[in-house]
């Protein structure tokens, strides 16, 4: 039955995963954010996201204009203390 759990429990991400709006405001806050931002499932008002944390941050061009986000999802027990340092200098 545990396998079975974990593959309704994927569905359900990428069901959230393909709703639009929820995305472009996880977008939107992160694009108007300095540096790296990391949002808990729990944060989310989205229930599919529990579980998960979205670590991300905004990037820019060489005129310092931001024209995107770049992230990593994952469990909420993964080690962020490899993952932030690597979202910030990827982004950078």
């Amino acid at each position: 039955m545990r396998g079975e759990e974990e593959i309704g429990h994927l569905l359900r991400l990428f069901c959230a995963l393909e709703r639009q709006e929820d995305l472009l405001n996880l977008l939107d806050s992160v694009m108007g954010a300095e540096g790296v931002q990391v949002f808990s499932g729990s944060e989310s008002a989205d229930p599919d996201l529990s579980g998960c944390a979205i670590i991300m941050s905004p990037y820019g061009n060489h005129q310092g204009a931001v024209i995107g986000a770049i992230g990593v999802l994952g469990p909420v027990r993964m080690c962020y203390t490899r993952i932030i340092p690597m979202v910030n200098y990827t982004a950078k």
